[in-house]
């Protein structure tokens, strides 16, 4: 997509390219900020949201716990309606998880693997440890690099989980890019 297109969606959100901002969230290279229809900086408003949930994290993880249970509906709505409109895809995630796993012949499956581990921390012949990368010891995950060897496992924190398979994900998309051509 070009740059002209993603200024005519964002354009069509309600946005506008205005003067650089006091931080200098340039767009693009534009040397303009891309801005609400209230003026507000898009970039500087993300960044006040991540530093006000970095600083109150266990309001902000309540609110969204309670936000949950009172839109419930809503938010099954919502879903339903996500997975139809994005069902291409879901069907390439699917394709690539397929590829990634079941393709390579290291597929235990993740649920079994879990539950392996899961079962091993409750009769203590396993122990959480603290994140690999960070240190940290809250909202610890079990990284499995091969479902085949259940319990040979990284422990990462969920944030470093999660960029983990981002990556990995990324990697496996520019893997079958590759294989496709």
């Amino acid at each position: 997509m070009t740059i002209a297109e993603e200024l005519a969606k964002e354009i069509l959100k309600g946005r506008y390219l205005g003067r650089l901002c006091k931080r200098g969230h340039g767009w693009y290279g534009t040397g303009k900020s891309l801005r609400r229809d209230n003026g507000n900086c898009i970039e500087c408003g993300r960044e006040q949201s991540e530093e006000y949930n970095k600083t109150h994290q266990e309001e902000s993880k309540e609110y969204k716990k309670e936000y949950r249970r009172t839109h419930a509906e809503e938010l099954r709505v919502y879903k339903r309606k996500y997975r139809r409109t994005h069902l291409e895809e879901m069907r390439e995630y699917a394709r690539l998880w397929c590829y990634t796993y079941k393709a390579k012949g290291n597929y235990l499956g993740g649920r079994k693997a879990s539950h392996i581990v899961h079962t091993a921390l409750c009769n203590s012949s396993l122990k959480k440890q603290p994140c690999e990368v960070c240190g940290s010891t809250k909202d610890i995950q079990a990284h499995h690099d091969d479902y085949g060897e259940p319990l040979n496992v990284t422990w990462l924190c969920r944030k470093h989980h999660a960029e983990l398979h981002k990556r990995f994900r990324e990697a496996v998309k520019e893997e079958v890019a590759c294989l496709d051509t």
